[in-house]
Parts: structure tokens; sequence; C-alpha cells
């Protein structure tokens, strides 16, 4: 829900975060995936968070390197590196290694990017409003051509 997360074990609730409490921002909740581990990552107006049944919430923000706390849209993918599209623009890869930042001088067609997915390669997905863009390893290719014509231009 927009207020909370709740997590769930052969349909029984086992464990509500709610938004402003249990050390989730105090915003709604945009976004969420689950990762291999079972771990819920969660979008909101004030950051993301990693919520898992027995730890308390890890919550990253601008002083954890997001260049913005308004969450649009993540996605984990299969490597465990969450992607976080943000509302003031581009795009963040979040894992093991420093936070990647992508914009447009890395290669998106534009900002902000509205959503993110990972297909079955491991190469993930952004839509701008001026084309997609496609993210493999460290390498951005834009797409701008990939739009029906009249979306996303003007």
């Amino acid at each position: 829900t927009p207020n909370a997360v709740t997590s769930l074990e052969s349909g029984r609730v086992v464990k509500r975060f709610a938004v402003g409490s249990a050390g989730l921002p105090n915003a709604p909740v945009r976004d969420l995936d689950i990762d291999d581990q079972g771990r819920a990552w969660v979008g909101t107006w004030n950051g993301i968070c990693r919520v898992a049944n027995d730890d308390a919430p890890l919550c990253l923000s601008t002083a954890e390197g997001l260049f913005d706390v308004r969450v649009t849209a993540l996605i984990v993918d299969r490597d465990g590196d969450v992607w976080v599209s943000l509302q003031s623009g581009g795009l963040q890869r979040i894992s093991t290694t420093p936070v990647w930042n992508i914009g447009t001088r890395e290669g998106l067609p534009s900002i902000p990017v509205f959503a993110v997915t990972v297909t079955r390669d491991g190469a993930s997905w952004a839509t701008t409003p001026r084309g997609l863009a496609r993210i493999a390893g460290r390498q951005v290719t834009a797409l701008p051509d990939a739009l029906p014509e009249g979306v996303g231009q003007g």
C-alpha cells in the first residue's frame, strides 16, 4: 500500500512496516521489488529502503549517495543490483561497487527516467521522454527512434 509494506508468508501477515515508523521514511511508497534473498526493496518519495523480516529497514538517501530521494521506480536485477529511477532525472545502479549515476552524459536520451526493467539477458532498459535506453554492463545505448512517431517529442 502507499502507507505501509507488509510481509506475507503463506498468506499470513508476518510483519508490517508503516511509513514514518519502524525505520521507513515518512513518504508514500512508489515502487518495490523482491531480491533473490527475499528482501523487499522499497522506493519512496524520500529514498529507498531494504526491508527483511528479521532486520530493521536499511534506508538510503542523499547522504548514502542517491542524487535525489524522490524514487519513481526501481527493480532488482539477477546480480542483485538495484536500479533506481529518480524524479529529478537519471538512473542509479546500487550494488556492492560504488553507486553508478546514469544521466544524459552517460548516454540516456533525456531525463527524467520514468521506468526501468531488466530483461532475461541481464540488460536494463529505461524509458525517458525522448526514447529508450539499453544498459548492458557499463554501456548505455540510446534508442530515441524506438518510440512511435509523436511519442516523447516536443
